[in-house]
């Protein structure tokens, strides 16, 4: 199928406002193509109430004077960046004390799990007490950043009996303890996340963009594995281990060594039934190491037993589209399918042979394409098929979908009633689909507008759901009980509301979460309500909303930036 892409741009006057000032006031409604009754559902729920935002006290006990300045730099610059403060080192070293504190204080071996997504890192004498006195019960272990090296005396404690999930997110920040913590316990491990995404993230909001030519990610990844490679060796084996885990994530790593068999991967691939790819390098190299000799050939079949893929990568370019394809056609029909592509390409992946694949054993399904990041509400960097095709697709070859995450063209959304029955129709033969996610919002003609950005969503987000359900409400009752706009972005899901000051574009693209209430419906309407139960961050919706999985998976905007930067 030959599939013609479009990217929708500020055209004449709007282009002008976009480039030449974009904060201008507007008292227009910076929705494009909102139908009236929309406005009308939108503007009759605004509360009687200001539209301020308390995003809590500073602390500005260290460098006053260099925090006022930061503060004010951060409300004169609207780059559509999150500009992130993190905690100072005496509060990382009051809340390591404190957990010390409790974990003396639990009775021995009685913990099962030690999570540590705090932005304040981890200190080694806090971990060496945790698996000193909770290491035989401890089965998941997870950090990011760490600090201080081991103390001899201790390595002992890094062996514990029956770890199976170890994730650690910030490599190569602290000693090289980490290599031996896996190399000690990889007979019973069966899930392991690695990566360097804190520094990703930095660096893609430094440039917009990833560094091809980065040489901090090669160095992490070398150091790792040839560490590893020791510590493995130390434990004086008859043969070389092999790790055989049921999933794996890989964050920011470089692929490069691996590929060029320049250093010999001690996982069994054969055995993982989740694979998680995000902003690898050489990740298109890695491809046929994945595969395994002899895949090119014909009909040959996968050894490979994924039910789950997920893949996120910058630099996208036509070769590394050509790649993909081959390897997911190689690929076993999947359950769980969730990639993100960016970059200037040209070319397109030929998502019907892909979902013709894999369509009828999917569950869930996140295919979302763009050029670049979006740092303002004007100009939309999405790769939109043509009278959505990709949704064509999808109808089509996935029937039994139940999670659906895809970026629309809003103004075939909005457009005429025709439009609306072609797009009902369509939704209705994913009669399981349980939660959809569209994951761009529409261009705004401003900035900035007296509406409250979330009673623009709900009315955007009300218009959508009329439209999803419309044929479903007749025929039989809807199945979707979930419905977001907008993407999952790094500041919202590992930084959290209240660690950064969003400003005014990067608050309008806020992923949305709300539940489809059928039982509760708009005054004078037979429409469903919806409540907003997550915004940013998946995190309030848990228990509340279907599929949330769908939602890991996320883009690298809104990425920190040190006050001293």
């Amino acid at each position: 199928m030959v599939r013609r892409r479009k990217q929708l741009k500020p055209r004449g006057a709007q282009r002008h406002t976009a480039e030449a000032s974009p904060t201008s006031p507007d008292t227009r409604s910076p929705l494009v193509s909102l139908p009236a009754e929309i406005q009308g559902i939108i503007t009759s729920n605004i509360p009687e109430t200001d539209d301020e935002h308390d995003f809590g006290d500073e602390d500005e006990s260290e460098g006053e004077a260099e925090s006022d300045d930061a503060e004010e730099e951060s409300e004169e610059e609207d780059d559509g960046l999150y500009r992130a403060y993190g905690p100072h080192t005496s509060a990382s070293k009051a809340l390591n004390a404190f957990i010390r504190v409790l974990i003396v204080q639990l009775p021995l071996q009685q913990l099962h799990t030690f999570w540590w997504e705090h932005a304040c890192s981890l200190d080694t004498l806090t971990l060496s007490i945790v698996l000193k006195r909770q290491g035989a019960s401890i089965h998941t272990l997870n950090f990011r950043e760490y600090t201080a090296n081991w103390r001899k005396a201790d390595l002992a404690n890094l062996t514990t009996e029956g770890l199976t999930s170890l994730g650690i997110t910030e490599l190569g920040t602290g000693g090289p303890w980490p290599p031996e913590l896996l190399a000690r316990n990889y007979q019973n491990l069966r899930h392991l996340r690695l990566g360097s995404e804190l520094n990703l993230a930095k660096q893609y909001a430094a440039k917009g963009y990833i560094d091809p030519n980065e040489h901090r990610r090669s160095r992490i990844t070398d150091t790792f594995a040839e560490l590893m490679k020791a510590k493995f060796a130390d434990l004086e084996e008859p043969s070389t281990p092999v790790v055989r885990l049921e999933s794996l994530s890989l964050i920011g790593l470089d692929l490069h060594p691996f590929a060029n068999g320049l250093i010999e991967p001690v996982v069994d691939f054969n055995s993982l039934s989740i694979l998680t790819l995000e902003s690898c390098a050489g990740l298109k190299a890695a491809f046929p190491l994945l595969m395994g000799p002899g895949a090119r050939r014909r009909k040959a079949k996968s050894a490979l037993r994924l039910h789950t893929l997920a893949i996120r990568h910058e630099n996208t370019s036509d070769g590394f589209l050509r790649e993909l394809e081959t390897f997911l056609l190689w690929l076993r029909p999947l359950a769980h399918l969730h990639v993100l592509l960016e970059g200037p390409y040209e070319g397109e992946i030929g998502l019907r042979k892909v979902l013709k694949a894999h369509g009828k054993c999917l569950q869930s399904l996140v295919w979302d394409e763009r050029t670049g990041p979006r740092s303002c509400v004007q100009v939309e960097t999405a790769l939109l098929a043509n009278d959505y095709d990709d949704l064509k697709v999808v109808a089509k070859h996935c029937p039994g979908l139940k999670a659906l995450g895809m970026s629309l063209d809003w103004g075939d959304i909005a457009g005429s009633k025709q439009n609306h029955k072609k797009i009902a129709s369509l939704f209705s033969q994913l009669s399981q689909l349980q939660t959809l996610n569209i994951r761009n919002v529409p261009v705004a003609t401003t900035s900035e507008t007296w509406l409250p950005n979330d009673y623009m969503m709900d009315g955007l987000a009300t218009m959508l759901l009329n439209i999803v359900t419309q044929k479903a409400q007749i025929e039989q009752t809807p199945a979707l009980k979930t419905l977001a706009v907008g993407a999952s972005t790094y500041g919202n899901v590992r930084l959290g509301t209240s660690n950064y000051f969003p400003n005014s574009a990067s608050t309008f693209l806020q992923l949305r979460i709300y539940h489809v209430n059928y039982d509760c419906r708009y005054r004078n309407s037979l429409s469903p309500k919806l409540h907003l139960i997550a915004r940013g961050t998946t995190a309030d919706a848990c228990g509340n909303a279907e599929n949330l999985d769908i939602f890991k998976l996320y883009w690298l905007d809104g990425a920190p930036q040190d006050r001293d930067e």
